[in-house]
């Protein structure tokens, strides 16, 4: 909306309304917020700046939600706020107060899957909204991308911190970037629009997730290893290299190479790639018309996949 008068006509007709409201009915989405916890040091921050250095002309009014219709009583859903209002919560509990009115924005009821994209598009436009926050919101939304995806990892016997939690039985991803990585989506720069876009072309979600298929017969301590970002990141780059320079992984000879190399030693053969970057082995690969070269931990999954095979991964020269 780049026209003034629209912009101020919106504002006109905002469907938003200031008015005083027991704190103690609002709660924050499970699902999507940033569910602050009493431990989490901005957290602590807030608490203590209210309690210590509280100042009316600086508290901004949180954001919430009516949602009393979905729960048949009175109840607010908060959009931006949660350690503001979480932090008056337990100084009022301290002092045995379990009711408080105080002034705040009121949004008009919307879907969860509205309120979803609406708390990552302010608090991204706010401040910084982590990628498992923004991950667990897209997937609560209802994105067909971000529900296959946890399919998928759940298919494969993995799971996703920002979405099942931690696990000693189960591998689970501590972040969500190498899953992009290997869905083929890239954040977009516009602060508007902030769902990551999907190439087709780049996604390799089958290819990598296959891979890793190969460390079944390992426990859960070690195939955690095996969802660590630098194991998942470097399968699904070598994955796409391949597809970009048109060459066919032979998938049961990968398998096999994997199988007899433990997540561990992989995990340490790429940190060891990774930090050769100051003076690395490079590769370089014939693509179309130019040469593309190949360094870091790319040059070392190249390096691996080409041992011990007769039909490698055609590199022109090792430097």
């Amino acid at each position: 909306m780049d026209n003034l008068k629209d912009i101020l006509n919106e504002i006109d007709a905002s469907q938003s309304t200031i008015k005083s409201i027991d704190i103690f009915r609002c709660e924050e989405h499970p699902d999507y917020g940033r569910n602050s916890a009493k431990s989490k040091t901005n957290f602590k921050g807030m608490k203590n700046s209210i309690k210590k250095n509280f100042d009316i002309r600086l508290f901004q009014l949180p954001t919430v939600m009516d949602v009393s219709v979905e729960n048949n009583s009175e109840s607010y859903e908060v959009i931006d706020g949660n350690n503001r209002i979480n932090a008056l919560k337990e100084l009022l509990l301290e002092d045995d107060i379990s009711s408080y009115e105080m002034q705040v924005r009121v949004l008009n009821y919307d879907t969860m899957s509205e309120r979803a994209k609406l708390f990552v598009k302010l608090n991204t436009e706010l401040k910084p909204v982590q990628a498992n926050d923004k991950f667990k919101a897209w997937y609560t939304a209802g994105e067909r991308l971000w529900k296959e995806m946890v399919k998928d990892v759940e298919k494969h016997g993995f799971q996703i911190k920002a979405i099942h939690g931690t696990s000693k039985m189960t591998p689970y991803f501590e972040g969500v970037t190498a899953l992009y990585c290997a869905k083929g989506l890239t954040a977009t720069k516009k602060a508007e629009d902030s769902m990551p876009i999907h190439n087709p072309d780049e996604d390799v979600f089958d290819e990598t997730f296959s891979s890793l298929n190969a460390w079944k017969h390992y426990g859960a301590k070690e195939r955690q290893f095996g969802a660590s970002h630098i194991v998942v990141n470097s399968i699904a780059k070598f994955h796409k290299l391949a597809r970009r320079i048109h060459f066919k992984v032979d998938r049961e000879y990968f398998m096999g190479k994997l199988h007899d190399t433990s997540p561990t030693a992989l995990m340490n053969g790429l940190q060891g790639g990774r930090a050769s970057k100051r003076n690395p082995s490079i590769n370089k690969i014939k693509l179309d018309d130019r040469t593309m070269t190949i360094k870091g931990t790319d040059s070392w999954m190249m390096d691996f996949y080409n041992e011990g095979t007769r039909r490698k991964m055609k590199y022109l020269t090792t430097v």
